[in-house]
């Protein structure tokens, strides 16, 4: 399928690719700012700085084993409905988080 170089196709692929880069660095900064709040987190949450390390650590793990078993159930979906989906329990994981009041809270929420 040809497309037409014109500005409504130049535009609506910018979007998405800025759309994507957005959602990209959402994902990066939900695992990796934590680090430099684990002094805020350890005190908010009364544990040691590395339980609450524990917290990222159940972020890496909950993707590297969710990642395989998404892409075997989701194979068939379509991947714009499986994007949208991901993101919006992205959102509601790290909202449901950030509201914790307890370290195990926290950690099954994160993971």
């Amino acid at each position: 399928m040809l497309l037409k170089n014109n500005r409504e196709t130049d535009a609506a692929g910018f979007a998405r690719w800025a759309l994507l880069a957005l959602g990209g660095f959402g994902i990066c900064t939900g695992e990796f700012i934590v680090m430099g709040l684990l002094p805020d987190v350890s005190r908010s949450l009364a544990i040691t700085e590395p339980q609450a390390g524990n917290a990222i650590a159940s972020y890496a793990l909950g993707v590297v084993v969710g990642a395989p078993v998404i892409a075997v159930l989701a194979a068939r979906m379509a991947r714009k409905s499986l994007l949208l989906i991901l993101m919006a329990l992205f959102s509601l994981g790290n909202v449901a988080s950030a509201m914790a009041d307890s370290y195990t809270g926290c950690w099954w929420r994160a993971f």
